[in-house]
């Protein structure tokens, strides 16, 4: 079977409004900047499509599309006012995504951030204006329309599912479906004295990817990963 990977550039797509580029629908997605069911609240995300059927790949990035406020006023002493509305960002670098099968192991490559950063950590808790106590970068796949409930990468002729790892350094952790069922790929403890979080705080955040290929039959394989920043309590 040949197998297409088509890598992205580590081009930053900012965008507010529709989830998901023209192409095959998904289901949506918990919306960015909501707690979602697992008490985590999505600050960014990338979104890097996989397939050996469709010759497209993407990655996105949400944030806010609030503007930043600016009030000057001129008189006998001069005062500036500056109010920052919160804003996220995730950049992921996906050339060194590759598709590589031996023996039983499809190996994928790599991915890295390379950009990540939100000025607004008082998000978290029932009411959304708690502190957040800890930050984590997490992937997991996209539902598929016609294939619910179907985990990994999904071989789309068969409909059923091959299992994806992801992380750091072997072993790696299994990429579930949907975000109750992500890998942790980095976290960090958010200090009280923290008003930011940025990349400085994920050191080298270069991910590994790959797929249990050891019971996959022939067919189309499609796989939509969701890789976010997210923060919670």
């Amino acid at each position: 079977m040949k197998y297409i990977l088509f890598s992205l550039l580590s081009l930053l797509v900012l965008a507010c409004g529709s989830e998901h580029p023209t192409g095959k629908v998904h289901k949506p997605l918990n919306p960015v900047g909501k707690v979602d069911t697992t008490n985590f609240v999505p600050v960014s995300r990338a979104i890097v499509k996989i397939s050996n059927t469709e010759e497209y790949a993407y990655h996105k990035v949400m944030r806010s599309c609030n503007p930043i406020a600016i009030a000057h006023a001129a008189t006998t002493t001069t005062n500036v006012t500056y109010t920052s509305s919160g804003t996220g960002q995730i950049t992921i670098d996906a050339t060194n995504l590759i598709a590589n099968e031996v023996d039983d192991t499809l190996e994928l490559g790599s991915f890295t951030v390379t950009q990540l950063k939100t000025n607004k950590l008082k998000i978290c808790g029932v009411g959304g204006d708690e502190q957040c106590t800890v930050a984590v970068i997490r992937i997991y796949t996209q539902d598929l329309v016609g294939f619910t409930g179907i985990s990994g990468i999904v071989n789309t002729t068969d409909s059923y599912g091959v299992p994806v790892y992801a992380g750091k350094s072997n072993p790696l952790d299994n990429v579930g479906l949907s975000s109750s069922n992500a890998a942790i790929l980095q976290s960090y403890t958010i200090q009280a004295s923290d008003r930011r979080i940025s990349l400085s705080d994920f050191p080298t955040p270069t991910y590994l990817l790959e797929s249990d290929f050891s019971n996959a039959g022939s067919g189309n394989y499609e796989m939509t990963l969701v890789i976010e920043l997210a923060l919670g309590i």
